[in-house]
């Protein structure tokens, strides 16, 4: 008992050494632009940085070539490694290191992009001039806030939020639309998917009265606030508590463990 006793604080100290232990890098004051260009061709894009109490801004701009900057002050931008390889860009922070940037900005321009994986904090506020692939996978690791048009997707389009998200998806124009959170997660979605899941772990409060389906399939763990608009079918499988609001006559599977109620929406 003694040595198992040690043992968990030996582990407490260690995790609170290595948060203690982040290494800090102030901004110079003097905020550079870095460019990469690239060929034409479908991309996925990678930023791995931690800012501190800021999120990073990813923006989108119209270009005629492929071509990506990043906008941050001149120190901060050495310690950024750019790599590109078989398809795949990263940008990438110096390990445990934390950014306390003057700016901080991703800005995106005639990039085709079928994946891109955020990790740390960001916002993205408009996504009118992205270019998508018509498949495309959004993944974000930390604390994300979103909004943006997602229209050129006509094929598979996905979300996968770990961590704590906002994201509001307008013009959905796609065959089948999976959305994953673990965490705690607001969404908002507008347009069309033919089929459209989600499964969630957490917290999960779902907009989607406005986003026409034939097939809609809800997965949770946690608890669950929905408004869905479903067709033909409504699978609802939930362990935890909320409710489940449906526009629509579709045909409704249920599996409910805990306090979850399936009803119409008035």
């Amino acid at each position: 008992m003694k040595k198992i006793f040690m043992l968990s604080c030996a582990m407490i100290v260690l995790f609170a050494c290595g948060c203690m232990f982040k290494r800090h890098v102030n901004g110079s004051g003097t905020v550079t632009e870095t460019e990469r260009n690239y060929t034409a061709g479908t991309y996925e894009l990678t930023v791995d940085i931690s800012r501190d109490n800021k999120p990073i801004d990813i923006v989108f701009f119209v270009s005629g070539e492929p071509i990506i900057k990043l906008v941050t002050d001149d120190n901060i931008a050495a310690e950024i490694a750019i790599e590109t390889a078989d398809g795949k860009i990263e940008f990438t922070g110096k390990r445990a290191t934390v950014y306390d940037a003057t700016e901080f900005r991703i800005e995106i321009g005639g990039l085709t992009l079928q994946k891109l994986t955020l990790r740390g904090g960001y916002k993205i506020t408009d996504t009118a001039n992205a270019v998508f692939a018509s498949d495309f996978t959004l993944v974000t690791e930390g604390s994300f806030r979103g909004t943006g048009d997602f229209g050129l997707v006509t094929g598979k389009l996905a979300f996968r939020f770990e961590g704590s998200a906002t994201m509001t998806a307008e013009n959905i124009s796609a065959s089948e639309l999976k959305v994953h959170n673990e965490g705690s997660a607001t969404v908002i979605l507008a347009g069309t998917a033919a089929v459209f899941t989600y499964h969630g772990e957490g917290s999960v409060k779902l907009t989607a009265d406005e986003l026409l389906s034939q097939d809609v399939d809800l997965d949770v763990m946690g608890s669950i606030n929905a408004t869905v608009n479903a067709e033909k079918t409504l699978k609802v499988k939930v362990q935890g508590s909320g409710k489940v609001k449906y526009l629509g006559q579709p045909a409704i599977t249920q599996n409910v463990q805990g306090s979850v109620t399936v009803a119409p929406l008035q």
